[in-house]
């Protein structure tokens, strides 16, 4: 179940993201999964991400995000370990720079390769991307290998072998490629990050323009579908008042999720969604204004403050209320967030 109850977490977090990327991605571990975008500090970003990777899926996944050109702006690795108590221990490392992905890769100086033709053991042999860029291989002379990705070459390769072979069968694989990407400085671990709980990791600055980019990661749930973004809200060490009275702070946690239940003493259990379900009777009550949502509930307004924008697409934008009519009253106050089927009561 995506679960979060706030009991004074403590996470790094980035204040106030101004732009979220459409670049979602769930990245599986053997104990669990990750939900992982990018934002920037610019609403007008000069270095807009448009491709995510996220590979070797296991115990480390290795994470690059691209630009528009299919440049490499920044990578990482990443690692999920479950605690005792039910929350992870989310950890990002440097990228290494001996690591690959061959699918993504465009060929340099320096890089080795395993050229392997069908029928012709003169080609069979590795190869090393020479300082000009090309290659040589016997009775193809001189071809050229830098700036292309490895099919590219191949194709390359098997079209000037139509003429000697007829329907050439062959493989261009990478050996070797060493890629000194933009990464983080350091190891950075999050201990006992629950399920829907977000930290931010800073990945890539700008001092020309003050832009910074960083990503957010969320333990989430396997086998989920993703939150479309305009379903998401973000409650960020979040203040919790009722008629005018402060009654709660929720100190450096940070969630973002497309359903929020809050138990209330006094008030009950009530929902909060973007875009709820037709079977529940949820009703147009809430207005979110930046970081300021305030909703009713019979006689009682209750108001959450947030410190970065509640609403992930917009500044402004109403929200769907509903409360749980059996009648309960819970001792406690608690926040969850995570999807509508594990929140909402069952019927």
């Amino acid at each position: 179940m995506v679960r979060i109850i706030i009991t004074g977490l403590c996470l790094a977090t980035w204040a106030g993201a101004q732009k979220r990327f459409d670049n979602d991605l769930n990245v599986t571990f053997r104990h669990g999964a990750l939900r992982v975008h990018t934002e920037s500090t610019l609403i007008n970003s000069a270095r807009p991400p448009k491709g995510v990777v996220a590979i070797d899926e296991g115990d480390i996944s290795h994470r690059m995000v691209m630009d528009r050109e299919g440049n490499v702006l920044f990578a990482y690795d990443l690692s999920l370990l479950p605690n005792e108590a039910g929350s992870f221990t989310v950890r990002a490392l440097p990228n290494d720079p001996e690591h690959f992905v061959a699918l993504y890769l465009t060929l340099a100086p320096g890089d080795r390769l395993a050229v392997k033709v069908d029928g012709d053991s003169d080609l069979d042999r590795p190869q090393t991307v020479r300082a000009d860029g090309n290659i040589r291989l016997p009775g193809l002379g001189e071809i050229r290998a830098a700036g292309y990705s490895p099919d590219e070459l191949a194709a390359e390769i098997k079209r000037r072998l139509s003429g000697l072979i007829t329907n050439p069968q062959l493989s261009v694989t990478v050996l070797a490629a060493r890629r000194d990407y933009p990464t983080i400085a350091r190891v950075r671990e999050f201990p006992q990050v629950a399920l829907g709980e977000t930290v931010s990791l800073e990945v890539l600055s700008d001092p020309s323009t003050g832009e910074r980019l960083f990503d957010l990661i969320q333990p989430v749930a396997q086998g989920r579908r993703q939150t479309r973004p305009d379903e998401e809200i973000s409650l960020q060490e979040m203040r919790l008042s009722i008629n005018g009275k402060l009654v709660t702070e929720f100190g450096n946690s940070w969630m973002i999720g497309s359903a929020v239940k809050i138990a209330l003493p006094r008030i009950g259990i009530v929902f909060l969604m973007r875009t709820p379900p037709d079977t529940y009777g949820f009703q147009k009550v809430g207005d979110v204004n930046g970081g300021r949502l305030t909703f009713s509930v019979g006689e009682d307004r209750i108001e959450l403050l947030s410190k970065s924008n509640i609403l992930k697409t917009s500044e402004t934008g109403a929200m769907w209320v509903y409360r749980d009519p059996d009648g309960r009253r819970p001792q406690a106050i608690a926040v969850e967030v995570g999807f509508p089927e594990d929140l909402l009561p069952k019927r």
